[in-house]
């Protein structure tokens, strides 16, 4: 299957801008969710570091998204933005260490469940190089948005540096993404990133507040 890789900024530019994207606001939002994984030690329970830098990327991409054309949008529990005019769906997710690499097809680090399957089967009704590809049958009802393509924002933290991609799912086999229509990479992993990493803001609502204690003898 022939998979559209946006190798050149132009490409990655114009493919963006035609899903309603730009690349600025993502990487921020994967910095931000980087920031987070970085921080879980041994200490954190098993596989947190995934699904705390899921929901911090997930927080951030809305914060820098709901005001620019695109809505929440929470079905099937997956913390996503839509777009009601172009009819796209985005939220993402935690791909191993052949993120933004041309040469090798990325797949997801947890197990995803029928909601993915649903998502990756509704896109391949609508693209274009999806021919030969097996059917899924779906093993669960699960809610759909009817005509939308949903779109991935893959992230890998493993590395010295971080990488990201916006890929567009069209096979999805045993709880994994197999294979792409189409991917623009954010970042390679080859550098530190030019934008600065956000810095985490804590809510102080009540500042320091004492606590009288009392020593029982």
């Amino acid at each position: 299957m022939k998979v559209r890789f946006a190798a050149t900024p132009a490409e990655q530019d114009a493919q963006l801008r035609a899903w309603g994207l730009t690349a600025q606001p993502l990487i921020e939002a994967v910095l931000w969710a980087g920031s987070f994984y970085t921080q879980c030690t041994s200490l954190h329970p098993r596989g947190f570091r995934f699904v705390h830098s899921y929901a911090e990327a997930g927080r951030r991409v809305r914060e820098l998204h709901v005001t620019r054309g695109w809505d929440i949008c929470d079905l099937n529990n997956q913390t996503a933005i839509r777009n009601e005019a172009l009819k796209l769906r985005l939220y993402p997710c935690n791909f191993d260490d052949a993120t933004a690499d041309p040469t090798r097809t990325p797949k997801n680090l947890t197990e995803k469940g029928y909601a993915a399957e649903s998502d990756t089967r509704a896109n391949n009704q609508g693209n274009l190089f999806s021919d030969a590809l097996p059917h899924v049958v779906p093993r669960a009802e699960v809610e759909r948005v009817r005509g939308y393509t949903t779109l991935i924002l893959g992230m890998n933290f493993e590395g010295e540096f971080p990488k990201a991609e916006i890929a567009l799912p069209v096979r999805f086999m045993d709880g994994t993404f197999r294979a792409f229509g189409t991917r623009v990479p954010l970042l390679d992993g080859q550098s530190a990133p030019i934008s600065p990493v956000p810095k985490q803001k804590t809510d102080d609502a009540f500042g320091v507040v004492e606590i009288p204690i009392r020593l029982v003898s």
